[in-house]
């Protein structure tokens, strides 16, 4: 399998060029170990590269709430030689997040709050992780839809060990809240559930049933679906 795939992850399912050494396993490189570990996994299940990238993302989610996730978005650039048996593919899904349709070059200039394009309900932009990851697995994609979500459910369910990322996280809403009051009703419940009222410590255990209950709804609803999803990507030729 040479296929290299990127989506805010590294990830060589094969590395081959001229003089380098030929790969017949494979690696995953994402932001968390629990996140690499569930994309090795589904390498391991006989997936290609596009279903580990899309299992590593999700997982991300769950393992990196306040850096990436599905109410966000991204790129993923996919190449398959003409040797591959799904290539050659050269192409690039563009799923980025994007402004609601009221917001528009004035939506922001009467806005209360110096940072209303960063922070709160005026900074939530329409997700397109969901799609993208979705719009590749179904192009490029090997094993069920329901096989590369698994890792991030499980995820969710056990719980993740938290470190000093999250805990970083947690002391910048933390002063984001005091500083905002505006904010504290809606951050709630990523200020109970994700970082225990200003509790959490490295080492604690974080389970986030809600973000494995999305994914097990996601699982049926999205491969019962008879064709792309209904948001149009661009894409860059």
């Amino acid at each position: 399998m040479r296929l290299i795939c990127m989506a805010a992850l590294l990830l060589w399912a094969t590395g081959c060029a001229a003089r380098q050494p030929v790969y017949r396993g494979g690696a995953v490189a994402a932001d968390h170990p629990l996140a690499s570990e569930v994309g090795a996994s589904v390498l391991a299940m006989g997936g290609n590269a596009v279903d580990a990238a899309v299992a590593t993302s999700f997982a991300l989610s769950v393992t990196d709430p306040f850096s990436c996730g599905v109410g966000g978005g991204g790129f993923m650039v996919v190449y398959a030689p003409a040797s591959h048996p799904q290539g050659p593919v050269e192409d690039v899904l563009n799923y980025r997040e994007v402004a609601p349709a009221a917001v528009d070059e004035q939506f922001y200039v009467d806005q209360p709050l110096q940072d209303a394009s960063r922070i709160g309900g005026t900074a939530v932009g329409v997700p397109g992780t969901v799609a993208g990851l979705f719009e590749a697995h179904q192009r490029w994609g090997r094993l069920s839809w329901e096989q590369v979500l698994q890792g991030a459910i499980d995820a969710a369910e056990h719980g993740v060990v938290v470190n000093d990322a999250w805990v970083d996280a947690a002391h910048w809403l933390r002063d984001a809240r005091a500083d905002n009051a505006h904010l504290r009703a809606v951050s709630r419940w990523v200020w109970t559930s994700l970082c225990g009222d200003g509790e959490v410590s490295v080492g604690d255990r974080v389970r986030q049933p809600e973000q494995a209950e999305l994914r097990q709804a996601l699982a049926p609803e999205l491969e019962q679906r008879p064709g792309p999803p209904a948001l149009e990507l661009p894409r860059w030729q």
